[in-house]
């Protein structure tokens, strides 16, 4: 039984230690901040399975008792914090919000209030279920805002083509969150009835935590295959975006009467590239990049960049028919 324990750990290690690698070399690529705060996120991931997990089974093997720093505590409730300030970057960068001040300030009291539990060894079981639910359902509710986000406001989204995927990766992952709250919740009260899939060590694995964390990795490693696939191809066309806007500038100008500045950002559009990206090779801010997408999809009646995206086509394959008639 421990050796497959051992096992199951070392999987999700080289998987959580691939996708941050990953991510972090698709950042240094393509310079997306999500990339960025994906691989710290795996990081994370790989901290806690290593630290909390592995190192436990390896002092069972040795027959002593795991250190206080390794059986949980600090270690521990620090990892949590991180990947919770983690998860909040990445719903706040995909989502197209610049994090709040108010946001940042309540999930570091949180993460106080769960240090001082840690350091000072509090083991009243109210206290450990109260701090480890609020952890879990404030996750629950940054995932549920970033799925409600991607659907009242789509445009703000630098991705438009992950929209849906997104949408309702967030929708199950705050499911998820909300779920393994209440399998601890109830693990902590009555611990002779819960499901755990580490059986010898002190710290529990339950299952609603590891469907998270895999399901978590399966969908993240999916995003990374479309987005490596995609960096690819660009590179092997750098210029089909801008000769694709060369042909249509007459057009747009004529019917929708964009500005010049405007089918710049719409050509870096088309090119892919996320607001912060247009912002920096056109040197406006992030601010006017937004006014002039508002602007683009007013004058086109887009309601966001998909449906942009679908006006483009169409344009083209018009002028293309119209170019090269039937014989």
């Amino acid at each position: 039984m421990i050796v497959l324990e051992l096992g199951y750990n070392l999987l999700l290690s080289f998987m959580f230690a691939f996708l941050a690698a990953s991510f972090l070399i698709l950042y240094r690529k393509a310079k997306k901040p999500l990339h960025l705060w994906l691989s710290v996120t795996f990081f994370l991931f790989l901290l806690d399975d290593t630290f909390l997990y592995i190192s436990q089974i390896l002092f069972y093997l040795a027959e002593r008792p795991p250190h206080f720093l390794i059986s949980g505590g600090p270690v521990e409730r620090i990892i949590s914090f991180a990947t919770l300030f983690a998860y909040l970057m990445v719903v706040d960068t995909e989502t197209g919000h610049k994090t709040s001040r108010r946001k940042q300030v309540i999930t570091l009291v949180l993460c106080a209030l769960l240090i001082v539990y840690s350091f000072y060894g509090l083991s009243d079981r109210t206290t450990q279920i109260v701090t480890c639910l609020a952890l879990e359902l404030w996750c629950a509710l940054l995932f549920a805002q970033g799925a409600w986000r991607l659907h009242t406001h789509p445009e703000l989204s630098d991705e438009p083509q992950y929209i849906a995927v997104w949408k309702w990766s967030f929708v199950a992952l705050s499911l998820l969150s909300l779920l393994a709250g209440l399998e601890f919740t109830v693990a902590a009260l009555y611990p002779q009835h819960s499901v755990q899939l580490i059986l010898h060590l002190p710290t529990r694995r339950l299952v609603f935590i590891e469907v998270l964390s895999i399901l978590s990795s399966v969908l993240c490693a999916c995003y990374l295959n479309r987005e490596s696939t995609d960096l690819f191809l660009s590179s092997k066309q750098p210029d089909s975006a801008a000769q694709r806007m060369e042909k249509l500038f007459p057009i747009l100008v004529m019917r929708y009467g964009l500005t010049r500045r405007e089918l710049d950002v719409l050509a870096d559009i088309l090119a892919g590239k996320t607001g912060q990206e247009i912002g920096e090779h056109l040197s406006i801010s992030p601010g006017t990049v937004k006014a002039h997408k508002h602007n683009i999809f007013q004058k086109t009646d887009s309601g966001n960049i998909q449906e942009l995206l679908a006006l483009i086509s169409c344009i083209e394959q018009s002028e293309s028919s119209t170019s090269n008639p039937a014989e």
